[in-house]
């Protein structure tokens, strides 16, 4: 919903710290003076001591990075990365993140892969480049099963969602509530759409109509 003063708003910032505890302490404290949140990337040796002294040291909570969009993912799951990405999250749910990353376009259900495809192609991204159609659409499958594992993971915890991929980078709310994922948890990050949007209040507005019908 839209905030009504500088106190309703929330401060997060998208650092993805990923370096040993001793480092990601550090960034964290000074970030801990301004935001509220910080992401992190659960592939940190030391994510349980990040997590724990960003929580109880400097008053940071952190949102570990979980299911992403972008084309890398893919890559490394079709190279066998799957039980590898699906641990490192669960050790961050584990540690007590706050929240998880899950993209808006992480999760395609079946209608939708044909036109997931074309846009992977489309976009030519360098990583996916050499992947048959059916190799990446294998790779999207098993994404979705990472997707639905996270939500499983997270079912009887308190941790909220920070989605990104809406609006300009092709998020589709149909889709991506297939998945299973409780919007009420969720925390859309919209940027792009009201950051560049001529009226950017407008913009807000309309994302928010958009979005109410779905809200319990």
């Amino acid at each position: 919903q839209i905030a009504t003063n500088i106190g309703d708003l929330i401060g997060i910032i998208d650092c993805k710290s990923s370096d040993g505890a001793d480092s990601n302490l550090a960034e964290l404290k000074e970030y801990s003076k301004i935001f509220r949140y910080a992401t992190i990337a659960p592939a940190s040796s030391d994510i349980e001591d990040t997590i724990a002294y960003a929580k109880n040291n400097v008053d940071i909570e952190t949102i570990s990075m979980g299911v992403m969009s972008f084309p890398g993912i893919l890559r490394k799951l079709h190279d066998g990365g799957y039980n590898v990405m699906l641990k490192e999250i669960e050790r961050s749910i584990i540690a007590g993140t706050a929240g998880i990353v899950m993209g808006a376009t992480g999760y395609v259900p079946q209608s939708g892969i044909e036109e997931t495809l074309k846009e992977y192609r489309k976009k030519n991204s360098g990583s996916l480049r050499d992947l048959t159609d059916s190799e990446l659409i294998s790779a999207i499958h098993i994404r979705n099963n990472l997707f639905r594992d996270v939500v499983e993971l997270t079912k009887n915890t308190d941790i909220i969602y920070l989605v990104p991929g809406f609006g300009r980078q092709g998020g589709n709310i149909e889709y991506f509530l297939e998945s299973g994922i409780d919007l009420n948890r969720c925390m859309i990050n919209a940027g792009s759409d009201i950051l560049k949007a001529e009226k950017p209040l407008d913009a807000i507005n309309e994302m928010n109509k958009a979005f109410k019908q779905y809200w319990n």
